[in-house]
């Protein structure tokens, strides 16, 4: 007659479930760490492209600002600097026009024939004159563009 001991299997059971239970709990916590870094990437690329998007905007409206300075120089009028926000409603950029005056032999242009050059340097920046972010961005943007112009 065989003698079979009923104690052990129980115990064998009992270790079994508590292991899968414990390769459960393991799984389930790399599962949430790894959704976790996947939203935290998601957040970054949004972030990213906003800004982005708001440095190919500046980009487009120190070009948009060069275009403006020489239509008022064209206009006849010679200002040294020219201040304007965009865009004009709830400002987003502080523009910044520096103009610098090059004439053949240092008298301003009395002809269309005549030869001179201005220098425009344009500054679209997302920070107030006071240094505060406007619309409380994440990053502050700066875009800087100099042209060389023939008159």
């Amino acid at each position: 007659m065989q003698r079979q001991i009923r104690i052990l299997r129980p115990i064998r059971m009992n270790s079994r479930r508590g292991f899968a239970l414990i390769a459960a709990v393991f799984l389930m916590i790399v599962v949430s760490s790894m959704m976790l870094k996947m939203i935290s990437y998601t957040t970054e690329n949004t972030q990213q492209v906003l800004n982005d998007y708001l440095q190919e905007q500046a980009a487009l409206v120190a070009y948009g600002a060069t275009e403006y300075t020489l239509l008022h120089i064209s206009a006849g009028n010679t200002p040294a600097t020219l201040n304007m926000t965009y865009p004009s409603g709830t400002p987003i950029f502080n523009v910044t026009t520096d103009i610098t005056y090059m004439w053949a032999g240092g008298v301003p242009l009395q002809t269309l024939e005549q030869d001179g050059t201005v220098i425009i340097d344009v500054t679209v920046s997302s920070m107030d004159a006071a240094g505060n972010r406007i619309n409380d961005m994440d990053v502050p943007i700066r875009y800087h563009r100099r042209t060389v112009q023939k008159l």
